[in-house]
């Protein structure tokens, strides 16, 4: 049994956020699984999980947090297991599929132990340093890079926004094209410092210039698969541009329209729970040597389109 003892600071704090702080090794699942169960009390009460506290309120979790925290480790274990999605490898060069949902480093909010690099390091198992090579974003899925060592990242990162390096994603967007094909010549610029708030904007004046080239690979009256190749690396930038274009990302938050997906759900029959932007291929040529790597297309991509 775990105890609290609620201080005068978390005095009219929501249960459930104490209760998470308290046992910050179990997954929000677990956590909500023991106020379903009762096996939490204030003051000898059973109580739901939107209840709030007052200072000096003693709080009993039925349970053994050495046996959830070993629960949820056996657990993460097992995600991370699946989540490290092996494209290829050599001397230098890791390429990974990044599954959507998985951050590429650790961050405010990322259970231990679950980013890419740190399952890199944990595949690594101290026989190499792994080193993210660029990033994108968690709910981005596709190819990424990891190099081996300090040398060939250097290196390659040193091209990395030349013409020596091909990147293509393939996004599902809201709505019809009229043209099979288009460029999106805009700059950008972040609207926040903060990360949890940041989005880019288009701006006439300042900002950084960034360019999409994109392709129809194919459509229906509702939304369409689409091939784009940032010729920029800029923050957000298929993003925003196609959110400025009136042709939104399916399942973007921040940019999104959340009530053309409720539409699209409803049309399709399907739901939509992940953002619809995968990182589908990346070519470049270092030390005399091509490379070229790509990871499938997401079924879910094609589902939309029938």
């Amino acid at each position: 049994m775990i105890k609290i003892i609620v201080s005068e600071n978390d005095g009219g704090k929501r249960i459930d956020r104490l209760v998470r702080e308290e046992l910050n090794c179990c997954s929000l699942g677990e956590i909500f699984r023991l106020f379903r169960t009762r096996r939490v009390s204030i003051n000898g009460i059973k109580c739901k999980e939107s209840e709030r506290v007052k200072f000096g309120d003693e709080i009993l979790i039925f349970a053994d947090k050495d046996e959830l925290k070993n629960k949820s480790a056996q657990k993460i274990k097992i995600i991370n297991k699946n989540n490290f999605q092996l494209i290829y490898e050599d001397k230098n060069l890791i390429v990974c599929n990044k599954l959507s949902g998985v951050a590429s480093q650790p961050g405010k909010g990322i259970p231990s132990g679950t980013s890419l690099i740190e399952l890199a390091r944990n595949y690594a198992d101290e026989k190499f340093v792994p080193y993210l090579i660029h990033r994108i974003d968690a709910d981005t899925s596709g190819v990424i890079l990891i190099a081996k060592d300090i040398d060939f990242l250097r290196s390659l990162q040193n091209i990395w926004n030349s013409e020596f390096v091909k990147k293509e994603y393939v996004a599902v967007c809201f709505g019809n094209f009229d043209q099979k094909n288009g460029k999106i010549d805009l700059k950008l610029e972040r609207t926040s410092k903060e990360a949890a708030g940041m989005k880019m904007k288009v701006t006439e004046h300042g900002g950084l210039r960034s360019i999409s080239q994109y392709k129809i690979i194919s459509q229906n009256e509702n939304c369409a698969i689409v091939s784009v190749e940032i010729n920029t690396g800029r923050t957000h930038q298929i993003r925003t541009h196609f959110a400025y274009i009136n042709h939104c990302l399916l399942g973007d938050k921040r940019y999104g329209n959340n009530q053309a997906d409720k539409a699209i759900e409803e049309k399709s029959g399907l739901k939509i729970n992940r953002l619809m932007l995968h990182s589908h291929k990346i070519s470049f040529f270092l030390n005399k040597k091509q490379y070229s790597f790509s990871a499938q297309i997401p079924d879910i991509f094609h589902k939309f389109i029938k």
